[in-house]
């Protein structure tokens, strides 16, 4: 064989290219379409999507202001029981107390509290308001009560 005989049926590797001349007034080929590049991939675990919680439905609060009203007015009470005008504090406080009963059922021990102080500061407004009136009447009940405000 002839090593300078080149066999017509084999083809050059790669895509045919155009003559020579037609390559210089040629205009360049258009890209070819590409992939889009993917993003790169985090290392981190991606987030999943949780949907909201459906709330609970709207309970109203308890109001416990009565509750503490109550306690508050039955203490002044029992402190101003020697002034003769305790006994306002307690019907206050009495009535705040269970008032704040029935509106907050679960401040059982400052109910309890509040009516516990306001029917001994009415009872001893009561009393101060009984020697007080019958004191200016008869000297027997001033001298006996005298005492008493002389304590506090």
């Amino acid at each position: 064989m002839d090593p300078n005989y080149h066999n017509q049926n084999q083809r050059p590797a790669g895509p045919p290219q155009p003559p020579a001349q037609w390559q210089q007034n040629a205009p360049q080929q258009p890209p070819q379409w590409q992939q889009p590049q993917q993003p790169p991939q985090s290392p981190y675990p991606q987030a999943q999507y949780v949907p909201p919680r459906s709330q609970p439905p709207f309970q109203p609060t308890e109001q416990i202001g009565f509750s503490i009203a109550g306690l508050v007015m039955g203490i002044l009470g029992i402190l101003s029981s020697c002034f003769c005008i305790g006994w306002i504090f307690g019907i206050l406080g009495l009535v705040f107390a269970i008032v704040g009963k029935n509106k907050a059922p679960s401040q059982q021990g400052l109910n309890i509290a509040g009516l516990v102080l306001s029917i001994i500061a009415l009872a001893i407004g009561l009393f101060f308001l009984f020697i007080g009136f019958f004191s200016e009447y008869d000297p027997y009940y001033y001298y006996m009560a005298l005492p008493f405000f002389n304590l506090f």
